[in-house]
């Protein structure tokens, strides 16, 4: 009896432990999996955001083409017009107008029943009005009705900082005349703790620094005149 005893107690302690190695394992092999579904998801946001911000551009019609803060940026892009564009609708005839220009927004959606933040939103519409004031006066800012339907892209992500490069530093609010030289986007998974800056964001961050084609160089925009002309170092956390 007492070997009975004996062995089934060293049975059940190699299967308790056993099935903590293989809990472990499971909850390792999950937390990979979300790691690699989250990498793959700032991967794509990145390359969407890139590709958009490289063709961003400037107009001659409004005065600011691009604006944005630390948690959000608007800008012109270009982009081709769609297919019905090319092979026509019905009869052969485009029946609503359509321009290769597009506002583009990206910011963070909050929750209205809290202050959670629930994702990374982004605001498209075609870039067509009418011109009744003057370009200096024209600004770029969505609609109220767009932005209350703004698409909520993804929910990975609860937190994005964007910085800009005016040619000697890193800003974090851009509203001039030029196109920054290049923008540094920064996503993270977990929302800023409250009364904490981001640049102390305590958590992963995937970061990506874009560089602007269509920026205009330093000694051919009269915006950049009005800097500092000393060179000054600016340290990119990678």
């Amino acid at each position: 009896m007492i070997e009975v005893l004996l062995a089934v107690g060293i049975i059940a302690g190699l299967l308790v432990v056993v099935l903590f190695f293989y809990q472990q394992a499971a909850q390792l092999r999950t937390e990979l999996l979300l790691d690699a579904e989250r990498s793959a998801a700032a991967r794509l946001l990145m390359d969407r955001v890139t590709g958009e911000l490289r063709t961003a551009r400037t107009h001659s019609y409004y005065a600011t083409p691009m604006a944005g803060g630390a948690d959000y940026i608007q800008f012109i892009t270009t982009d081709l017009p769609s297919q019905a564009n090319w092979s026509g609708e019905r009869f052969g005839r485009i029946t609503r107008p359509e321009t290769d220009l597009k506002f583009v927004r990206y910011g963070l959606e909050v929750s209205a029943e809290d202050t959670n933040v629930v994702g990374l939103t982004r605001t498209e519409e075609p870039l067509v009005e009418f011109r009744t004031v003057a370009a200096t006066s024209a600004v770029l800012q969505a609609t109220e009705t767009n932005r209350t339907s703004a698409l909520v892209i993804t929910d990975q992500f609860r937190f994005v900082w964007f910085r800009y490069w005016d040619g000697y530093g890193w800003v974090e609010e851009w509203n001039h005349t030029a196109l920054p030289r290049g923008i540094e986007v920064s996503l993270g998974a977990e929302a800023l703790p409250p009364e904490t800056e981001p640049a102390e964001y305590p958590y992963e961050v995937f970061r990506r620094v874009i560089y602007l084609p269509n920026s205009a160089p330093v000694e051919e925009d009269p915006f950049f005149d009005l800097l500092d002309p000393a060179p000054k170092t600016a340290e990119v956390r990678r």
